[in-house]
């Protein structure tokens, strides 16, 4: 069984195969529930309106907008 930080790693590789693509704002059917779910916990991604997604930093505060 995967422990957390490599399912983390396995999110993450995910999100970096979209930001390959020069993908930006990401739809939720773009990443699987579990992706999108452990990213979202974890700070690595925003919703900005029901279904879009964006990429974000972890450390940065909430409600911050500068990172767009």
């Amino acid at each position: 069984m995967a422990l957390p930080h490599e399912k983390l790693a396995d999110a993450l590789a995910a999100l970096k195969v979209l930001q390959d693509r020069h993908i930006v704002a990401i739809r939720s059917t773009e990443l699987s529930r579990t992706h999108r779910e452990r990213l979202l916990k974890n700070g690595f991604l925003q919703e900005v309106m029901k279904g879009w997604y964006v990429p974000s930093n972890p450390h940065q505060r909430q409600g911050e907008t500068t990172g767009w």
